[in-house]
């Protein structure tokens, strides 16, 4: 096992807010897992460590998925509003440029699925490792973090639909 020494472990307010910054080799919990010794919480803990675990080895999408943050959060606060703006004035061109940045959006959420999975294989992997969950309890571990990981694959699909209306909504005023 690969150990992460430089991470820094703290709270963070909010729900559902528990991440890994790369940046700044960060760990940030929720109360509800920080401060919590259930399975869920050292689930979701573990999960996060995880990601330290892929900054650590250079793990390749994890590389990709942050590179390309500054961009995606660029092109996601601006492509409702290029819509919006495209379908106001009747320019099909606004509208496209803003479907392709929702696509950029799109591309982002396909690079984050690996990098969850992977992050929640890490983190089932050393928590039987370590022996922080029972052999009856690691099909709780999994549960958590398989909810976890759909919610990810749920937002991608739901995006593809998005663009698709969009798409569709465009050439029919085209």
């Amino acid at each position: 096992m690969m150990a992460v020494r430089d991470v820094t472990i703290g709270p963070i307010n909010g729900k559902l807010s528990d991440h890994y910054n790369p940046k700044n080799k960060t760990i940030l919990l929720s109360s509800e897992v920080y401060d919590k010794t259930s399975i869920a919480a050292a689930s979701v803990a573990a999960h996060e460590v995880g990601h330290a675990l892929q900054d650590k080895e250079g793990y390749g999408f994890l590389k990709l998925r942050t590179a390309l943050v500054p961009i995606v959060n660029f092109t996601s606060r601006t492509a409702t509003f290029i819509i919006l703006l495209g379908f106001i004035l009747e320019a099909i061109n606004l509208v496209n440029l803003g479907i392709l940045f929702l696509g950029i959006g799109l591309l982002f959420q396909l690079i984050t699925l690996p990098v969850e999975f992977n992050a929640s294989a890490r983190a089932k992997r050393e928590l039987a490792r370590c022996g922080v969950v029972s052999t009856e309890d690691q099909t709780g571990t999994s549960s958590v973090l398989k909810a976890a990981a759909l919610t990810y694959v749920a937002v991608f699909f739901a995006t593809a639909l998005q663009i698709l209306r969009l798409i569709i909504i465009s050439r029919d005023r085209n």
